[in-house]
Order: C-alpha cells, then structure tokens, then sequence
C-alpha cells in the first residue's frame, strides 16, 4: 500500500462516518486520489446517494462509482467522439406514480436513470444503470432552432443539464440554449429567454420544482419561478463568464415534498466565474454582491460551487459551501456566516473541472487527465 494513500474500503469507511484511526475528519485539507477511471477529462461529477457517483467527460467517458470514487464501472453511449460536459442524474422518480386510491407512488432506483450532455448538441439517457442507452437531442430537436432561425442543434454545446425527477429535466447551451422536457426526453421544447440576449448558458441549477436559476457569458444570470415559462434576468454587476450557481434554503419549512424538497424561507444565492469572481445574495436572487473567495492564485477562475444539503439536522453545517477554482483550488465557506468568507481548503495540483457532496458527506471532485480526488479528512494545517 502506498503510504499516504487508504485502501478502498477503509478510505470509504473514514468518508463516510468521518472516523478513521489517527485521523480525524475536518474541511481544511485530506484530499485523496480517487481510482483512475480514463486518461481524458472528467468534465462533470454528480453525487446522488452516499458514496455514490455519475461522472461524464471527453471521448464517450462515462461512469459510476459506488464507494465514493474508489472504484468505477465504465458505462459508455456507444458514441466514441461524444464529448461530454455534463450529467444530470434522477434522484427522485416513481416507478407507478399512479398507484390507485390507498396505495402509495414507489419510488424507483436512485442513480438508476441518468442524463448526459456535450458538444454537438448531443444528449444521452439510460434508464438502467447505463447498459443502454437512448439518443436525444442532435436532429431530433434541430427542428426548434430552425423555427427560430437559429443555429443548427448540432452547432451547440450543451453545458448543462438539471434532472428533476425522470421526466423532467432543462438543458441550457450556447447562444442562449434553453431546453425542457417533461417525458423523459421524447421531445424536448425551447424556453429560449429575450433577456439571454445570445449568452453562452453554463449551468442550469433548480433549487426547488419550479425555481432556479441559469448563469453564463457576459455576467448572465436568469431565473425563473414559474418552471421555466418565463426566464428573467437579475442584476450580476460583472460582465464575466459565469460559470456556476447554487442556491441555499438556510431556513426551510418541513413540508416535504415527493421529490424531498422543502420550501425556502428565505434563499442564499451564490455564483462563481472567471477573474475570481464570486456573488453573494441573501434575498432570494434580488440583489448580487461581489464577494472575496480564496486567493489561491492570482484572478482564479471559478468553476464549480455547490452548498451541503444537511437533512438530518439543520443546525449543523448551516452555511457550508465549496468553491472549485482553477489550479486545483478548493474555497470552503465558513461556518455560520451564510458564506460572506471563505478559505482556502486545497491549493495546487491537478486541474479539477467538477465536485459535488450531498447531506453530510464528503465532496468527490474530477478533472484533467481523469483526475478523481475524494475528500477523506485530516488534521487541520497550522494557522497563516
């Protein structure tokens, strides 16, 4: 064994319950190498259960990990030159939503359908754990942009998708992309936005069924509250890529839904860009205020932020956030100051395109050259 380095099953055992013999988990440095899937560009990474992971990138790479990153099961489109950038993975869906009086909707398999999207305007989905999967997008929907005079589908990229539940899900892309479905993909309508004004879309991010949020070029940010009918566009302040989003419901009402969603009191909105750009809203989206990140390096790029969601108790870990930068920097917010400072948790090493965590477990986090990186704790690093 390396040293330095966990087996698999003990590094998965200190993730998970953050215990592990002489060691003791925090946020401020343990960083691991993950299992090495491919040598091409892991260009997204989503989390759906503990330990469990999608992840999608260039040349058809595609799949999952069921121990946090510390092994993986190939699962590829079949389409060799596919490149993707995003994957968007059905948390939540119901195998007989309509059961009959009496009788409750069963919930299918997490992780089971999953969403992947790239360049060419290609789409994805599989419904089985990637042992088929079923081509989306391309010609199939090249018909919305020609009734819009625009570019052809296969002139876009697709950046992002946001799967709500297995049917529904929104795509956003180059030159003000805006794509939804309702029934898992058969056909996919434009929720193109006047107030884009031809914008490259980077993320779409939706923070309850109907309410979300989209971010790209020239300081874009879109949301919508009535899912997605309308897109209006928010004041941001900077005319930088913008290439990420979360919102965070700080004070929830525990009216669950069957999605395991609860209503927001009140919203906490961060978006993350190029030149070290990091906003900060506490109304809901209302207003931006630009914010310091970690000086990692100098003008970082920003590519990825994302809030822990503690659904066991909510006093804990009340605003902590994670920023992924460029030069394998990672920002954490800090406790209880609703993300207004953060530090520096990672600085250096490989190039990380991706990371997402959920409830009270640790991030995983991929990149370059099949970078994986999975969070494992450590000992704090002496003050500055």
């Amino acid at each position: 064994m390396r040293r330095g380095v966990l087996p698999a099953h003990a590094a998965l055992v200190c993730m998970l319950i953050a215990v592990c013999a002489g060691q003791t988990t925090n946020r401020f440095s343990g960083w691991t190498d993950g299992a090495t899937v491919t040598d091409n560009t892991l260009n997204a990474v989503q989390m759906f259960e503990i330990g469990k992971v999608w992840a999608a990138g260039m040349f058809d790479t595609v799949a999952y990990s069921l121990d946090g990153g510390f092994s993986w099961t190939q699962k590829p489109t079949r389409r060799a030159d596919a490149q993707w950038k995003s994957v968007g993975v059905v948390e939540y869906c119901f195998d007989n939503p309509n059961p009959g009086p009496g009788r409750y909707p069963q919930f299918c398999e997490n992780g089971r359908q999953v969403w992947v999207t790239g360049e060419y305007g290609w789409i994805s989905r599989t419904t089985d754990w990637g042992e088929t999967w079923q081509p989306q997008g391309g010609d199939s929907i090249d018909w919305l942009f020609q009734s819009q005079n625009a570019a052809f589908i296969n002139q876009i990229t697709l950046h992002s998708i946001y799967a709500l539940d297995g049917d529904t899900a929104y795509v956003v892309g180059d030159r003000a992309t805006i794509l939804k479905t309702v029934d898992g993909g058969a056909q996919w309508t434009s929720q193109n936005s006047n107030e884009a004004f031809g914008a490259d879309l980077y993320q779409v991010y939706m923070y309850t069924n109907t309410s979300g949020y989209i971010v790209g070029s020239e300081g874009t940010i879109l949301k919508t509250m009535n899912a997605g009918r309308s897109w209006k566009r928010q004041a941001s302040g900077v005319t930088s890529l913008l290439r990420s989003v979360s919102a965070y419901s700080a004070m929830p009402d525990f009216t669950p839904t069957y999605y395991n969603r609860f209503t927001p009191v009140y919203n906490l909105t961060f978006v993350v860009g190029d030149g070290g750009v990091v906003l900060r809203s506490t109304d809901a989206g209302l207003t931006f205020s630009r914010i310091t990140g970690c000086n990692t390096v100098k003008n970082p790029n920003y590519f990825h932020v994302v809030f822990r969601e503690n659904m066991v108790d909510w006093s804990e870990h009340l605003s902590e956030g994670w920023i992924l930068g460029s030069s394998g920097s990672v920002c954490v917010s800090d406790d209880r100051d609703l993300g207004a400072t953060w530090r520096t948790q990672l600085s250096g090493g490989a190039q990380l395109e991706s990371l997402d965590l959920i409830s009270d477990v640790n991030p995983v986090a991929v990149g370059m050259n099949g970078a994986v990186k999975v969070y494992v704790g450590a000992p704090p690093p002496p003050p500055p």
